[in-house]
């Protein structure tokens, strides 16, 4: 084993611009990450802030009334399918995705406006807001089936960025594939 070492440590040394790209490139990978993440390393998270446009394509209130009515022609016991309806009324996925873009510790990075699917598209164009959440139809009651019975797939958001390779990019996509995932478990 240390005959090989010491042949590859005198091959690296006879080829110069392979020494020479050995040494240097940490250097350059260095400087470019610390160009790129320059706010984040020095705790500016002024760097992640973000606009984002929320569009809900459905009404959460009669989807759920939906759902309730799913549930009541189940066939149900009362008491079970009165349990499921409180369940469903208070485990809103949609209600619960807003409350946690608008929680004190993300308030600092995320502002959210709710719009309408036109102008947040036109508002994406002209770069006044950093990316579009789309809530499909359909979005509760798949979110709801999955959490109560687990028998769909489960809700899925949509997103458009402005900019897909900005670390805010990243950051947002993080925190939406954990409340995908949290709440499609």
């Amino acid at each position: 084993m240390g005959a090989f070492l010491i042949k590859d440590i005198m091959l690296l040394l006879r080829d110069r611009s392979e020494l020479l790209v050995l040494l240097a490139m940490p250097f350059l990978l260095i400087a470019i990450l610390g160009f790129s993440l320059r706010g984040i390393f020095s705790g500016d998270l002024e760097a992640l802030e973000m606009d984002i446009a929320l569009v809900s394509e459905e009404d959460e209130a009669q989807a759920v009334e939906s759902f309730q009515g799913e549930i009541e022609e189940m066939g149900l016991p009362p008491e079970q399918a009165q349990a499921l309806k409180q369940a469903a009324e208070s485990a809103s996925p949609q209600t619960m995705l807003i409350s946690l873009l608008e929680d004190e510790n993300l308030s600092e990075l995320i502002t959210v406006e709710r719009m309408g699917q036109t102008q947040a598209q036109e508002s994406l164009d002209e770069e006044t807001v950093d990316a579009v959440i789309t809530l499909p139809q359909g979005f509760t009651q798949n979110s709801l089936r999955n959490m109560l019975f687990g028998s769909n797939k489960g809700g899925e958001l949509e997103l458009l960025v402005a900019d897909l390779s900005s670390p805010q990019t990243d950051v947002l996509e993080s925190i939406l594939d954990e409340f995908v995932r949290t709440v499609n478990f």
